[in-house]
């Protein structure tokens, strides 16, 4: 019954003399038991290095476990059955579990149970009272102690829920379960009639410190077993010393041993003179190695400064991890090729392991690097498990659109291929199939069945657990006995790679009927219950083979003996990491109960110090050389700073120099890589760069001699390759030529607009997928179905005298049509009824208000006489002629019999907001109006002059083109009066009237030809990749190809296609208008004419002309 320390600073030797000590006295009294206790993550590390170093190849004498694994060995000593231990998931679905039972309870947290983390925080300060031996009833003690401050008050909120929850936690646990940290109460109180102690020499390796109840146990250890040895890393300066400053490298150490010594004094247990290893230098490290230096001084007040004339130690900048990890791969096969490492003794480690493992696990292998990424892998991400994630949403969304195919896509329905799948959504999609009910009928394609036998196929597998499940609350063993009868149905057991994954999840639902047999719960809680425990649920790897680099975290990965470390990403707020976690007791609430005698884990404060320990302990490891790195620019490209830690290495090695990543000299070092190096190499000599060009030259012609020379080839043609625009081929062309007999003017303008995406649309004919809903084009179509109805009425029943139409029958007849219109369009889908019916009522009112205001705006000279005409219109483009097709939506006369004159008004409505705009026109965005306009004055023509004398031929003006908003605006008024004036005042007819026939006609002529430019250009195979741009506004802004496209400007040679019309005046557009259409531009006829002005003007009778040009709104 003895306590000794073997102390002495990192490389010291110390582990390495008490293996050797333990090996030699077990060898020379085989009664001699020793007991090695080491973290849990550490004993594999450790029973290897025994048995390797053993003479035997190993010895029964000597235990390496951890204190869990001692806890069962003294639990089959005595014969005691200890409860079941309640694992971490487990713990978190009770806590999830009791914190919701009791949320009306709750003063603080009752809106928190549902937030993220919060669960994982309460488990984390449960965790904690345990370890650190705090009772309730302390907790409670000091809620009444606290005073009054508004600090002190938000303190006892949080403390009086926290006990609800845990009081809860443990009422539900019950006596039938231990959560983990209660394991070594029980080992505490095992180990006083333990043999197995009492014969046995304890030694403790590889610990930093130890919680209070880890202290209770050694307590109990000193008193029983022949001696305790413990095993702590401090230099002798700091041991000797009386007082330790929190802030100093070896200030935990030393708090460990005063509470190691304090505890022996309790338990009358002899202290013997503690073994100081490393005092003449660290056996580690030759003396005057770069390496001994750094240990003696790192983090140290005051320190000497070095020389590191081997380059022991480097620091390197790197422009990108991924750089990074192929500089650090470049030296790896250098240590190994060239100087005889193995891959063993070496390790990579790194402050954000994520992010590192992923740039590994691409760039090592290329490298041909065997590697071993130390950390557990998280399966809540798993396929299967996101598949029973879903069902359950299917039940708790009554089959939604995103809970069913979430789960189809899954891939756990071997059933059904992705194409089925894609199937089944479009129709789902397209129709607004949801809910049990709609899922429970025959889905109807017309004479097509394929879809409904999809649906079928789903059905099958989700109606048994729907019907077990839904309804309610219910038992939990109900939810698990459903689960493992769909994970039956579907064969879960062979889709999951790893059996013990497989075992993992059907703990969980075990544990859950286990831990909560008679609790009910509704679908929405099993949920949340399934994901709070798969949250904890992870995988732990174990390295296939010896022979490995080691991939780790800087704090958790417990490293071996090596030789090579390179510490990557010492970045600041990397390397230390930034402190930020969140806690429900915060430190200052914790420096507050440390007052009433309640101790808790240390402060984040306390833990930055730590965390140097823990990176002075890793930085004088590896026994040859340490390499550090850091990065300019993370891998979302923001810009890095390197960490303080390599500016306190350049303090002790003021000699020292950074050095650059990427020397392209050692970088071939596989056939992999150095394809990579070629790569790089070429393209530094497309740019110009030609500080590498006798290297890649060398080494393309040694691949062109010995490796692939259509890979080369292949490699040289894609980084040559510009994405530039190019004429299509010949066969694309044709296609074109194909499909061109009908082409409306809604596809020239989409044309005008960017080339591509007309070649996506109208010749690849990719479509968009249809979704069912609200759609503008839906609400174009039910008011132009409306208004052409609602014309055709007055035009065949009241022989277009608008004037004799009652505001009654006008009303009832526009409800009528929209009516009719709505069916038609939403037919054959399931509609929301309140939703769709909000709608029905609007554009109700809306066609309600048009009709009033075109009645309002009917004169006594034009009547309306065309309405929805399909017209077919030859354009002639070179030797060919081409067919434009569209509707125009109405057609006014005005026929003046005295004067042999028909007026025409052309009117397009819009659902949209949608303005004329000269500026459009002229880069061919805005042809439709004109093209419309040209194309009625023609039909006119035909109708009334046809079989007419030359003399009795009527004389046909196109007077004015307009579009018209169907829309039923908002305004802002005092009062419903004004917000009518106002609404009156948006409501007018917006487009062009004319009184100048030769510059009305050069608009229509200039659309005429810029239609047959555009189809020149489009025959000719230009589709090029260039959206139009204008101000803020581009072509790509709601385009349905973006992902498609992917068009982007600082890529390649992708450019916009700016307008040109922004920088030009009116007048000056219609001058160069002018000039296309007739050849030359007049300037006689500029200077005769004035200033033309742009205005809003309300359109008189067409008989009177006026020498003017008018943007004209009629009301």
């Amino acid at each position: 019954m003895a306590l000794q320390f073997i102390l002495g600073p990192s490389g010291a030797g110390k582990s390495e003399y008490i293996y050797e000590d333990i090996i030699r006295r077990t060898m020379q009294d085989e009664r001699e038991n020793v007991i090695v206790l080491v973290p849990e993550q550490y004993s594999l590390e450790i029973q290897r290095k025994l048995v390797q170093k053993h003479p035997r190849g190993g010895s029964f004498q000597i235990d390496v476990i951890g204190f869990n694994r001692l806890a069962y060995r003294i639990f089959d000593e005595l014969h005691i059955k200890p409860k079941k231990v309640l694992e971490d998931f487990g713990k978190s679905m009770l806590l999830r579990k009791a914190a919701q039972e009791h949320k009306e309870e709750l003063s603080l947290y009752a809106g928190s149970l549902d937030k993220a983390g919060f669960i994982d925080e309460a488990k984390s300060l449960m965790s904690e009272i345990y370890q650190y031996d705090i009772p309730r009833e302390r907790l409670r003690e000091a809620l009444q102690k606290l005073d009054d401050s508004e600090e002190a008050r938000v303190l006892a909120r949080k403390l009086q829920d926290m006990l609800v929850i845990f009081d809860a936690f443990e009422e539900k646990k019950g006596q039938s379960f231990i959560v983990a940290e209660q394991m070594l109460e029980l080992l505490t109180a095992a180990a006083e009639q333990s043999e197995m102690i009492a014969g046995s020499e304890i030694v403790l390796d590889g610990f930093t410190g130890f919680t209070p109840i880890q202290l209770n146990l050694i307590s109990v250890l000193l008193r029983r077993a022949k001696k305790v040895t413990i095993v702590l890393t401090i230099d002798a300066a700091t041991y000797e010393k009386k007082h330790v400053a929190e802030h100093e490298l070896f200030a935990l150490t030393k708090q460990t041993i005063e509470h190691l010594l304090l505890t022996a004094e309790q338990a009358h247990v002899v202290v013997k003179p503690a073994l100081f290893l490393g005092k003449d230098g660290c056996k580690r490290w030759s003396k005057g190695h770069p390496l001994a230096h750094l240990e003696q001084n790192l983090f140290r007040y005051p320190y000497r400064v070095g020389k590191d004339e081997e380059q022991a130690i480097t620091i390197t900048a790197y422009d990108t991890p991924a750089q990074e990890l192929t500089g650090v791969a470049e030296q790896i096969r250098t240590l190994v090729m060239e100087q005889g490492y193995r891959y063993r003794d070496i390790a990579i480690v790194s402050g954000n392991l994520e992010e590192t493992a992923e740039f590994a696990k691409r760039i090592l292998p290329q490298y041909e690097i065997p590697y071993f990424i130390d950390m557990t892998m998280p399966v809540k991400n798993h396929p299967c498990v996101d598949a029973l994630t879903h069902v359950l949403r299917i039940v708790d969304e009554n089959f939604s659109y995103d809970s069913v195919f979430a789960f189809l896509k899954s891939g756990v329905v071997k059933s059904l291929e992705q194409s089925e799948i894609e199937m089944l959504e479009n129709y789902v999609l397209a129709r607004g199939r949801k809910g049990i009910r709609s899922w429970s009928q025959p889905f109807l394609n017309g004479e097509d069945d394929t879809v409904d036998e999809l649906r079928q196929v789903v059905m099958e597998i989700l109606q048994p657990f729907y019907k077990a499940v839904s309804g309610g609350k219910k038992k939990i063993s109900v939810f698990v006995e459903a689960i493992y009868a769909l994970m039956e149905t579907l064969s879960m057991e062979t889709q999951f790679e790893d059996a013990g994954l497989y075992g993992k999840v059907r703990q969980i639902f075990d544990k859950m009927v286990e831990i909560m047999p008679e609790d009910t719960v509704n679908v929405q809680e099993f949920e949340e219950l399934f994901a709070v425990g798969m949250k904890d649920v992870t995988l732990g790897m174990v390295p296939p083979t010896l022979d490995m680099l080691v991939v780790g975290d800087i704090t958790r990965t417990r490293l071996g003996d090596i030789r090579a470390l390179f510490i990557v990403g010492v970045n600041d707020g990397v390397i230390p990491k930034r402190a930020g976690r969140s806690q429900i007791i915060n430190d200052r609430e914790k420096e507050r109960l440390g007052a009433f005698g309640i101790h808790m884990a240390p402060t984040e404060r306390v833990n930055s110090y730590t965390e140097q320990f823990y990176l002075y302990q890793n930085m004088t490891k590896p026994k040859d050389c340490l390499h550090l790195s850091y990065v300019c620019m993370s891998a979302t490209n923001e810009t890095m700073r390197p960490s303080y830690i390599l500016d306190r290495i350049r303090r002790i090695f003021p000699d020292k120099k950074e050095l650059q990543g990427q020397r392209m000299e050692n970088r071939i070092v596989t056939d992999k890589s150095g394809l990579e190096v070629l790569i790089i190499g070429i393209r530094e000599l497309l740019e110009g760069n030609h500080s590498h060009e006798k290297e890649t030259l060398q080494l393309y012609k040694l691949y062109l001699k010995h490796g692939d020379a259509r890979t080369l080839e292949r490699m040289k043609q894609a980084m040559q390759y510009q994405n530039l625009p190019e004429k299509l081929a010949e066969q694309v062309t044709q296609l074109i030529r194909l499909q061109d007999m009908a082409m409306s003017v809604s596809k020239l303008e989409q044309y005008a607009s960017c080339a591509y995406a007309f070649f996506l649309r109208y010749i690849l004919r990719l479509e968009e997928r249809q979704i069912h809903g609200i759609d503008n084009r839906n609400v174009g179509m039910i008011l132009h179905g409306a208004m052409e109805q609602m014309f055709c009425y007055v035009r065949d029943q009241k022989d277009n005298a608008w004037e004799t139409l009652s505001e009654q029958e006008r009303d009832a007849k526009t409800e009528e049509f929209v009516n009719e219109n709505f069916a038609k369009e939403y037919a054959g889908q399931e509609l929301d009824a309140g939703q769709y019916e909000v709608l029905r009522k609007s554009l109700i009112r809306i066609g309600k208000r048009t009709v009033q205001k075109l009645q309002a705006m009917m004169d006594a000279s034009y009547k309306p006489r065309y309405f929805e005409y399909a017209f077919r219109k030859k354009l002639q483009v070179g030797d060919e002629q081409l067919s434009l097709v569209g509707v125009v939506d109405r057609g006014d006369l005005y026929v003046n019999e005295a004067e042999q004159t028909i007026s025409l008004r052309v009117i397009d409505y819009k659902s949209g907001a949608h303005e004329f705009d000269l500026g459009d026109l002229y880069e061919g965005l805005e042809l439709q109006l004109a093209i419309y306009t040209d194309v009625m004055r023609e039909l006119v023509d035909q109708e009334w002059n046809k079989n007419r004398a030359e003399t009795e031929r009527y004389k046909i003006v196109t007077d004015s083109m307009y579009y018209y908003h169907m829309q039923d605006p908002y305004v802002q008024a005092e009062n419903e009066t004004e917000a009518e004036e106002a609404r009156e005042r948006q409501l007018t007819y917006k487009g062009l009237a004319r009184d100048d026939a030769e510059e009305f006609d050069t608009v229509l002529a200039y659309a005429e030809y810029k239609a047959s430019a555009l189809v020149t250009q489009m025959k000719s195979g230009v589709i090029d990749k260039n959206p139009m741009r204008e101000s803020n506004k581009t072509a790509c802004d709601y385009c349905a190809y973006k992902d498609v496209c992917r068009f982007d400007e600082k890529y390649g040679n992708n450019r916009y296609h700016y307008t040109k019309h922004s920088a030009k005046e009116k007048e000056q557009l219609l001058e160069e208008m002018h000039s296309v259409c007739h050849g030359q531009k007049n300037s006689d006829r500029k200077k005769k004419r004035k200033k033309k002005q742009f205005l809003y003007r309300q359109p008189q009778a067409p008989v009177r002309r006026q020498r003017s040009w008018n943007v004209s709104t009629r009301r």
